[in-house]
């Protein structure tokens, strides 16, 4: 009889999803809260890449993790550790004042999948500004220094994997990102109106999940939930009734 050997590591992300999934309720009532590495287990298990047609991986905000983790200062550390350890990329955007990270096997997986840069390109960006640095910015004389030419750097552009940051500097990107951030925009405004327009400003969690809002579809409810919670656009009070949310902007 020939026995089927177990993996480790689904073993590993299937224990770590379970137990994001078992705290899930209670971290959203403020009952519980669970570790950065769950955390993050949770919130990349609930974006859902179908819906940009799998062209942008999982991407996690900063203050979402403290919507679910207590110590904010240990949350830092980890997401520092996991940083310098290259398992996860820091991505910064414009018109957000933190930043947001991905998981560089979800990362390098976008990039080679896209059609807009050519392979041996995309193979050297990956190589020497993924695998080897943790840096969200570089120059013209770093990249020059990499044997990135100005010709390639312009193809970077394109392809979306860096954004002109200032002349002669750009930011680290992630491709397809404009299409993401325009659905959180829009699901983030969604969320924020309707609890704003409820009578006192505030409304029931329960009552809030059961909302149809067509804007916040592509990244799903609790997605946006957390993203308010975190960024302390609302409150969340306990009642008997259930969870409260306030408006406190």
């Amino acid at each position: 009889m020939i026995m089927k050997r177990s993996n480790p590591r689904a073993m590993f992300y299937g224990k770590r999803q379970k137990k994001a999934a078992m705290h899930e309720e209670n971290s959203a009532s403020g009952d519980d809260a669970v570790d950065t590495d769950t955390a993050l287990a949770f919130f990349r298990s609930m974006f859902n890449s179908a819906k940009f047609n799998d062209r942008v991986p999982p991407i996690i905000f900063k203050h979402q993790l403290y919507s679910v983790v207590n110590n904010r200062t240990q949350v830092d550390r980890d997401i520092n550790r996991l940083q310098e350890k290259k398992e996860i990329k820091l991505f910064h955007f414009d018109d957000e004042s933190e930043n947001c990270l991905v998981f560089t096997e979800d990362y390098k997986k976008c990039l080679r999948s896209s059609e807009h840069c050519p392979h041996d390109i995309t193979e050297k960006f990956i190589s020497v500004l993924v695998d080897g640095s943790t840096d969200l910015t570089f120059n013209k004389t770093t990249m020059s220094s990499w044997g990135f030419q100005e010709k390639d750097i312009t193809k970077l552009l394109h392809s979306g994997l860096l954004t002109v940051r200032d002349i002669g500097s750009w930011w680290l990107a992630i491709p397809g990102a404009g299409i993401f951030m325009k659905c959180y925009r829009k699901g983030r405004d969604a969320m924020l109106r309707t609890i704003r327009t409820s009578r006192r400003k505030e409304i029931l969690m329960q009552e809030l999940e059961g909302r149809k809002l067509q804007a916040v579809e592509p990244l799903g409810m609790k997605y946006h939930l957390y993203d308010i919670l975190g960024a302390e656009h609302v409150i969340k009070i306990q009642t008997t009734s259930g969870v409260l949310l306030r408006y406190d902007m």
